[in-house]
C-alpha cells in the first residue's frame, strides 16, 4: 500500500508528459502561424494604402474579416506621420533651406473619418502609416502555458506592427 501513491503520481505524470505537453507544443505552433497570417494581411492592408494613397471604410472592413477569421478577436491600432515641409528663408545668404518635420495623427482621428460621412482617410506622398495589431484574449497556448505555470502572461499572444511610406501612385 505504500507503493500506491508513487503509482497514482506516475500515472498522473505520464498523463501530462503523453498528452498535454504535446498539445501544448501543437498550441505554441498554432499562434506561430497566425501571427505569420495577421502580420500578411496587415501588410497587404499598409502597402494597398501606401499605393492608393488613402485608406477607406472597405478596406478596413475586408480586413477585419479576414483577422476574424483566425478565431480571436484584436485592437487594431491606426497611426500616421504626416509628413510637412518647412522652408526657413536665410536673408545673410538669400537661401531658403528645407526641412521635413511630422505631424501625427492618432488613432481616434483615423477610425473618425473611416466611419464618418466619406469613409476614407486621404494621405499624401511621404506621410507614414503604420497598423499595431495585438490580441484582446488569451490565445490557446497562453492558456495551456498559464495552466502549467498556475499563473498568467502579462504579454499578448498575437502582436503585429507594421508600416509604410505612403507612394500614391494613382496619380
Amino acid at each position: 500500500m505504500s507503493n500506491a501513491f508513487g503509482k497514482i503520481m506516475e500515472i498522473f505524470l505520464f498523463a501530462i508528459l503523453v498528452f498535454l505537453m504535446p498539445l501544448q507544443y501543437e498550441a505554441q505552433k498554432q499562434d506561430g502561424i497566425i501571427q505569420n497570417y495577421v502580420l500578411q494581411e496587415t501588410a497587404y492592408l499598409v502597402d494597398s494604402a501606401a499605393n492608393l494613397g488613402y485608406l477607406n471604410r472597405n478596406m478596413v472592413e475586408i480586413y477585419e474579416k479576414k483577422l476574424f477569421r483566425t478565431g480571436y478577436s484584436y485592437d487594431i491600432v491606426f497611426t500616421v506621420h504626416k509628413q510637412k515641409i518647412l522652408l526657413s528663408d536665410d536673408t545673410e545668404e538669400s537661401t531658403v533651406t528645407q526641412r521635413e518635420d511630422y505631424e501625427y495623427v492618432d488613432n481616434y482621428v483615423i477610425w473618425e473619418a473611416l466611419y464618418g460621412e466619406n469613409g476614407e482617410f486621404k494621405m499624401k506622398q511621404g506621410d507614414f502609416l503604420s497598423i499595431q495589431v495585438s490580441s484582446r484574449g488569451k490565445t490557446y497556448y497562453e492558456q495551456i502555458r498559464s495552466f502549467f505555470l498556475m499563473r498568467s502572461m502579462k504579454n499578448s499572444g498575437i502582436f503585429v506592427q507594421y508600416g509604410g511610406m505612403i507612394k500614391d501612385e494613382t496619380s
